[in-house]
Parts: C-alpha cells; sequence; structure tokens
C-alpha cells in the first residue's frame, strides 16, 4: 500500500469554509463557558455572532462542494463502485 499525503493546496474551498465552522463551534462553547461560570453576560452577543458565522460557513460549504461536485463528477467516482453494483 502507498502512503497518501495530504498537503493545503489539495483542500478546497469548503474545507477550510467547513474548518472555521468547527473553530467558530469551538469560539461558541469557550464563550457559553466563560459567561456562565463569571455569570457576566456582557459578551453573550459575541456568542451569536459566532454561531450565525458558523451556521452561514456550513450553509457556504455545502453550496461550495455541491456545485463542484455537480460540475467535476469524474473526480469524485468511487473506487468500490464494481463491488457495490455487483
Amino acid at each position: 500500500m502507498g502512503s497518501m499525503r495530504l498537503s493545503v493546496s489539495d483542500l478546497k474551498l469548503w474545507d477550510f469554509m467547513y474548518i472555521g465552522a468547527g473553530l467558530c463551534l469551538a469560539a461558541c462553547i469557550f464563550l457559553l463557558y466563560i459567561v456562565t461560570t463569571s455569570r457576566d453576560t456582557r459578551y453573550e452577543w459575541i456568542i451569536w455572532v459566532f454561531f450565525i458565522a458558523g451556521l452561514a460557513l456550513i450553509a457556504g460549504g455545502f453550496i461550495y462542494e455541491t456545485r463542484y461536485k455537480a460540475e467535476h463528477p469524474y473526480e469524485y467516482v468511487s473506487k468500490f463502485k464494481d463491488i457495490v453494483e455487483g
């Protein structure tokens, strides 16, 4: 078996969008923890900003990925197609 290497140049736009959404989720959890432990609600609005940004990144990533895969179907042919089809 050969080794498979993944570089940053192999990542597509939607990969970065999904990573950004994950970072937004992490920021939301961190800020929720800070607000809950300190009972200081001054920064509660920032949670909503990260939440909405995360949803927008997920939606944008899904749209870009779907469009790209529809325009380039030959890049996403399953290696196991012959096994599944019989």
